[in-house]
């Protein structure tokens, strides 16, 4: 029998992204908890539509082998889920905008290559975000199209917010950010590495015996190399790229 998820267990999922500090941890506690509520695979696609000469990021639990044939054969730029994706708002299934639009050769294909691989039924989440970045996240599997379509309606809301979180969690962890990351001074390194540590800046200048104006120089720099916004961001930014270690 389908059960609902309390707000406490959607509230803890929340939580735990928040203790995710790498890219592959937020995937995997995201496409765990998508299996436990019965869509056996998942993918997340983030994309600048404004901007075709970005590589688009895939993070999946689809078949290694499935996604590298979708990015030889640069399926993204035929896939209706995500032409859709890009000027919707709520989550939607793909057998809703296979009725409602002609589907191309090109899309046959590429259903009839998903299915080869267990992807025959999926439904969406579009995410919009900052710089006009465009993210889709997807749940799929090879249930009956009817068995599908109920699973996905009973738990639409929340795989809708549990995917906004996950997303929210990659921004912070500099996922977007794909512009090379500019190496720290050992002193900046000093004070990023205390900042995700916890420390104010009072603190550190006392560690580090210096001012706390020189302190708010070194972050100024650090928010122009990692392209971050306040300090906790670029703490997650720089331990994403390896700059420090908490």
């Amino acid at each position: 029998m389908k059960t609902r998820s309390t707000l406490d267990e959607i509230d803890g999922f929340l939580n735990s992204l928040n203790t995710c500090h790498d890219v592959d941890s937020v995937i995997n506690l995201l496409c765990n908890r998508m299996n436990e509520l019965g869509f056996a695979k998942a993918a997340y696609w983030l994309r600048w539509p404004s901007k075709p000469e970005k590589p688009h990021i895939i993070l999946t639990s689809y078949p290694e082998e499935f996604v590298s044939h979708y990015q030889a054969q640069n399926y993204g730029t035929h896939d209706m889920v995500g032409r859709y994706a890009t000027n919707a708002n709520l989550p939607f299934s793909w057998q809703s905008i296979a009725q409602r639009y002609p589907i191309t050769r090109q899309q046959k294909i590429i259903f009839h290559d998903s299915s080869s691989v267990g992807i025959k039924e999926g439904a969406s989440v579009p995410i919009h975000g900052p710089n006009l970045t465009k993210a889709t996240f997807s749940v799929a599997g090879d249930l009956p199209a009817g068995e599908f379509q109920q699973l996905f309606s009973f738990h639409r809301h929340e795989i809708h917010l549990l995917a906004t979180g996950a997303h929210e969690r990659l921004m912070m962890l500099g996922l977007g950010n794909l512009d090379p990351i500019k190496s720290l001074t050992s002193r900046e390194t000093e004070v990023i590495l205390w900042i995700s540590r916890g420390l104010t800046y009072g603190q550190i200048g006392e560690r580090l015996g210096i001012q706390d104006d020189t302190i708010k120089k070194h972050m100024q720099s650090i928010f122009e190399k990692l392209g971050a916004t306040n300090g906790p961001h670029a703490a997650a930014i720089a331990i994403v790229h390896g700059l420090i270690v908490p």
